[in-house]
């Protein structure tokens, strides 16, 4: 024993001091990027809170930022030329199930277990953060001033957006600063308060402070307990005073004619007095709320004490609607300029109005989505688990049938998000390859092994992919070995074994990857023309139509006579 003691200490010593794959990644050297003409343009450390922590998820918002998620709750948004930290975030709740944050150009939104937040973007300042009735069951969609979450797998909730508060001032109206008469001069005192602005963004609690000059009129209709308990003529009314209790001594108790007992009502320990109205009063005597009815008491001292908070309450998004679905929704919504796009386990595709949530569309799919659909100027792409990637028109369409632009048998699994850019669409699966598809017919052009089946970049001349082992393959796009076997040309590998957490990056062509131990490596071509990022995100939606401006009519100038043959 006194040998195996020490000697267990130096194994175990050396144990510990041999280095751990998270430990030991490094980006990979300039020999070794040379085989895909790659280059390291910056790194960056994510702080990663212990071993049960890592980066889970790294999403590309545009030229600009980048946003990365840890396993631990951490939420950190980087410059995506330079790999420096713009601002950061933790979360309350770790290890929860983490969804791609949804961002327009001034908010961010993210889900964390049953907590919606709202972020500047630019700031990190949280505009609010509200908790969900339900648990999200996807990633959240956001357009201009509405975000849309799906919840439970069940139903999506629409929640508008709290404005940005606007401080008026008072204004010389347009006759008076034009100067017409004894109205110049004048100011327009017809602009709120700002503090009534302010108030009404950080609204109070829902109690109503009354009075002692406040009244209620006078009973007019009796109602005993006999006749509320037998369903009578006046079972509807509300008790307007005490009358309903049999006894002024706790615990109320309500019979019916019969003598058989109904129910048991709350305490009235809480009422000021037996006579109306009925006055709240909090523990120090301060009256809180004055009722005619012992119905709209509360039924605990908590919602009392709720009652009697004099502390704001939060801001809260407004629900504008909610929509139920018997299918489970596993998917984040597709939004356009006014339809609402939702599907789930199921084969089907459902679209609402925007504004007021009516169905339009209804459709039976060949099958059900097998990877989370993406759009492109108003078009979907559903990929299928029978191997269809199905392009729909988000714009068209109605009842049972949705206009399907083209269907294209790609084949394989296809459980990953499609990649579109302006002409291809690049299209995996597990153990299925890579499949680039012509955007405007749905031809497959070309293809690349089976085990490279995760598209990680793209630009002009290379399509970068993972395959099963870690390694980075650097594809040429616009040629294949040969036209029968459709097979692309493989330019060059890299390693990337030390970093497993990659992205689809769908907005420039840079490579993201980062390692157990959170160190982030952005990767680039190393050619003069792509030292500045290369977009090839294509808008959600085209832009709305902006009415054409009329022509001013001189009066002067007589109109054109209609022409006869009209």
């Amino acid at each position: 024993m006194r040998v195996l003691g020490p000697t267990l200490a130096v194994v175990v010593s050396l144990w510990t001091a041999l280095p751990t794959p998270a430990q030991s990644a490094v980006p990979p050297s300039d020999g070794a990027l040379d085989a895909a003409n790659l280059k390291t343009e910056w790194t960056a450390a994510i702080p990663i809170l212990g071993k049960q922590d890592g980066v889970s998820l790294i999403q590309v918002a545009d030229n600009n930022q980048l946003f990365v998620r840890t396993k631990g709750g951490l939420l950190v948004v980087l410059d995506a030329k330079t790999g420096g930290t713009q601002w950061s975030f933790k979360f309350d709740s770790l290890n929860s199930p983490v969804y791609p944050v949804a961002f327009n150009d001034k908010h961010v939104v993210a889900v964390n277990l049953v907590t919606l937040y709202c972020f500047h973007r630019y700031t990190g300042l949280v505009e609010f953060q509200y908790r969900l009735p339900l648990v999200p069951s996807s990633a959240p969609s956001l357009d201009r001033d509405v975000v849309y979450v799906t919840m439970n797998g069940q139903r999506v909730t629409a929640y508008e957006l709290p404005q940005a508060i606007m401080m008026p001032e008072k204004r010389a109206n347009a006759n008076a600063a034009a100067g017409f008469g004894s109205l110049a001069g004048a100011v327009d005192n017809r602009v709120k308060n700002p503090a009534d602005v302010v108030a009404q963004r950080y609204p109070g609690s829902s109690r109503k402070v009354g009075t002692r000059g406040e009244y209620f009129e006078e009973q007019k209709v009796t109602v005993d307990a006999r006749t509320q308990a037998t369903g009578g003529a006046l079972a509807t009314q509300r008790a307007p005073s005490l009358s309903v209790a049999p006894s002024v001594r706790p615990p109320y108790r309500v019979f019916d004619d019969k003598g058989k007992y109904i129910t048991r009502s709350e305490s009235l320990s809480t009422v000021h007095s037996l006579r109306q109205p009925y006055s709240l009063q909090d523990p120090t005597g301060a009256q809180i709320q004055r009722t005619p009815s012992v119905s709209s008491i509360p039924p605990s001292l908590a919602a009392v004490y709720e009652m009697a908070s004099l502390l704001p309450r939060a801001i809260e998004p407004k629900a504008r609607w909610i929509i139920g679905s018997t299918v489970r929704l596993t998917y984040a919504p597709l939004a356009t300029n006014y339809r609402i796009w939702m599907v789930g386990d199921s084969p089907f595709v459902q679209a609402y109005l925007k504004d007021d949530r009516a169905q339009q569309v209804l459709s039976k799919l060949p099958n059900a989505p097998a990877a989370q659909p993406t759009q492109a100027e108003d078009i979907g792409y559903f990929p299928l688990a029978d191997g269809n990637l199905m392009a729909i028109d988000l714009t068209s369409g109605g009842g049972a049938v949705a206009k399907v632009v083209w269907r294209s048998n790609v084949g394989g699994a296809m459980n990953r998000e499609p990649l579109v850019t302006k002409d291809a669409i690049y299209q995996g699966g597990d153990t299925s390859g890579v499949a680039r598809v012509d955007r405007a017919t749905g031809e497959v052009l070309w293809r690349t092994d089976d085990t490279a089946d995760t598209v990680l970049a793209v630009n002009d001349e290379i399509v970068y992919v993972r395959d099963k082992q870690g390694i980075l393959r650097a594809y040429d796009r616009n040629r294949v070995t040969d036209a029968a076997s459709k097979r692309a040309i493989l330019l060059g590998t890299v390693n990337l074994i030390g970093f497993p957490n990659t992205t689809l990056n769908t907005r420039t062509d840079r490579i993201y990857a980062a390692s157990e131990s959170g160190l982030l490596i952005c990767l680039r071509d190393k050619s003069p023309k792509y030292r500045a990022p290369l977009g090839i995100g294509l808008p959600a939606s085209k832009p709305e139509p902006v009415p054409a401006a009329k022509k001013p009519v001189d009066p002067a100038t007589p109109a054109a006579a209609p022409d006869p043959k009209n």
